[in-house]
């Protein structure tokens, strides 16, 4: 590495003040993206004590992708990065590669180059110096499929060629018919803009201004997929939100390097979904936050190729089944699980209208063709709602008792069962439960229990809600599951200081039990810097209405 590594966070710091003081017009005037959340080891062991810059860490997290052992040489334990992560520590790189300069500004700039281009040095992720470079571009869709021929290297597809007069092996076809399917599913099918072109990457665009899909053998290095940029304009300090793109994609899936949870198939298949619509989001911002890119993308999965339900082993960590956790957080995981908010507006909100999304990208637009104003993730998500006549408040309280009742049409095929946070059995010995006190974070959710026992059939339940007030979106839902008949929702009206309450029937032989559904529905954010680096959440900023009191009690009456 350069002798010239900085030692200090002043640097960046500097930067990002900067970023904030100078207005929206430009990537270089609004914050960086925050850093994909990787495991605590070596690399942010050295960013925190100063012996890196944030660029500098984003260069070696990104060489740890692709060259592991030689980061590991240099800096000590590094964990392997997340296999589905690469997108996004590119992005973290691509973004940053305009604040170094000399050799680690080549090197991240060849990091970021075409598997197709000429290595400068060991460790690109290029093919092999004796590679025989193919390609097929397609005359109906803006597509170029590109290959490596030479058999003996690792990078080139099988050969097996069942149709040998096209002169492609069968891997490059299956994987044509693939990324046509999610084409036209994604941009002819569902809306949305193309991947952009990129006739502006002058040393090597692939041929022409198509969206160039490369194979590689990335399973051999345990990753999935990916797709990032080499758009000169990403590299300037007045780099535009939207950027051109290409997709790096393994060269067979085989189960061997992938596992067996699903066909080899299966793991192309929704890869290509997945990834191609990181290429399409980038043509809209690819600033915006990773419950919005990653989550949208998980839900893309589902629409595409809704039979692989691959995406339903994500909601381990998702609102369903850790709802104390906020649903906008990007790290372990959540980013993932994310894709169940999607789901649900999709589904729930609107009688399976998929447009709502496609709505919610086009006021997060930061490009040239943006009308809405460049929001943020959630306050394009409100905007959206809004203009079809649904307030956010209503809608995540909706969310979270959606999630208490399971009502989603899949949820047969694995979705967890959501946990309660405290369970109340009613009857002789317990009247009340007195005031309880939780606190609750910003876009989450908690679900408390009651139970009659020997209540009499003639037993009401009073619920009495002292939340905070209204800017901060609270709301409380009293959901009865009645022994006959369908389960009752009772929204809980409350007044400007938060003050609400219900009675519901509690007779034990008609009712198994009442569920209390608290949510903070809030998207107040101080989306000024404060330290450093950056949250995870909105604007890099700090919610304004963690931890905020839900007093509430129920009684017999």
């Amino acid at each position: 590495m350069s002798a010239m590594r900085l030692t200090k966070l002043a640097f960046v710091l500097l930067l990002a003040t900067c970023a904030w003081s100078a207005g929206p017009a430009s990537a270089a005037q609004r914050p960086l993206p925050p850093l994909t959340p990787a495991k605590h080891d070596a690399l942010s062991r050295a960013l925190q004590q100063g012996q890196l810059t944030e660029p500098q860490y984003a260069l070696e997290r990104a060489r740890s992708l692709f060259t592991l052992d030689r980061v590991r040489a240099e800096f000590g334990h590094v964990a392997r990065a997340n296999p589905h992560a690469a997108t996004f520590i590119l992005r973290d790189l691509l973004a940053r590669t305009r604040f170094l300069s000399g050799d680690e500004r080549t090197e991240a700039k060849a990091i970021l180059s075409r598997p197709d281009g000429a290595p400068t040095f060991f460790g690109e992720p290029n093919w092999d110096f004796d590679a025989d470079p193919q390609s097929y571009c397609e005359g109906g869709r803006p597509l170029c499929f590109h290959w490596d021929a030479n058999p003996v290297n690792r990078d080139s597809p099988p050969p097996a060629d069942v149709n040998p007069n096209n002169g492609r092996p069968d891997q490059i076809d299956r994987t044509i018919e693939v990324l046509d399917n999610v084409w036209d599913e994604e941009t002819a099918g569902l809306g949305y803009r193309d991947p952009l072109d990129d006739s502006s990457t002058t040393l090597n665009h692939g041929g022409g201004p198509e969206l160039d899909i490369y194979l590689a053998d990335i399973g051999g290095i345990e990753l999935f997929g990916y797709c990032t940029s080499d758009d000169p304009h990403a590299f300037e300090f007045s780099a535009p939100w939207a950027v051109s793109a290409y997709c790096v994609l393994d060269d067979d899936y085989r189960q061997a390097q992938y596992g067996f949870g699903q066909t080899s198939l299966e793991f192309l298949e929704v890869t290509a979904a997945h990834e191609f619509f990181h290429a399409v989001q980038y043509a809209y911002d690819w600033f915006e936050d990773y419950a919005l890119m990653e989550g949208s993308a998980m839900w893309m999965e589902g629409q595409v190729y809704p039979d692989v339900i691959d995406r339903i082993n994500y909601l381990r960590r998702s609102a369903l089944a850790r709802p104390a956790v906020p649903l906008d957080t990007g790290a372990g995981g959540f980013e993932y699980g994310s894709w169940l908010f999607w789901r649900f507006l999709t589904e729930k909100v609107f009688a399976n209208d998929p447009t709502i999304i496609r709505d919610i990208w086009e006021r997060a637009d930061g490009g040239p063709a943006a009308t809405y104003g460049d929001l943020y993730s959630f306050q394009a998500v409100r905007r959206a709602l809004a203009a079809r006549g649904h307030d956010f408040r209503s809608t995540f309280a909706e969310f979270g008792w959606t999630n208490d009742l399971r009502a989603y049409e899949e949820a047969s095929q694995g979705y967890p069962v959501p946990p309660l946070a405290a369970t109340f059995n009613f009857g002789p010995f317990l009247h009340s439960t007195g005031w309880e006190v939780p606190r609750l974070r910003h876009l989450s959710t908690r679900f408390y229990r009651f139970r009659p026992e020997a209540t009499g059939s003639a037993a009401k339940l009073h619920i009495g809600v002292d939340l905070p007030g209204p800017k901060t979106n609270p709301a409380a839902t009293a959901i009865v599951y009645a022994k006959g008949g369908p389960k009752e929702i009772h929204p809980i009206g409350l007044d400007a200081q938060g003050h609400g309450h219900v009675t519901v029937k509690f007779g034990e032989s008609e009712v198994w039990k009442v569920d209390l559904v608290l949510s903070n529905g809030s998207l107040r954010f101080d989306c000024q810097p404060k330290d450093f680096p950056a949250t995870v959440y909105s604007c890099g900023g700090y919610p304004k209405d963690d931890g905020r009191t839900y007093r509430f009690r129920a009684r017999l009456g």
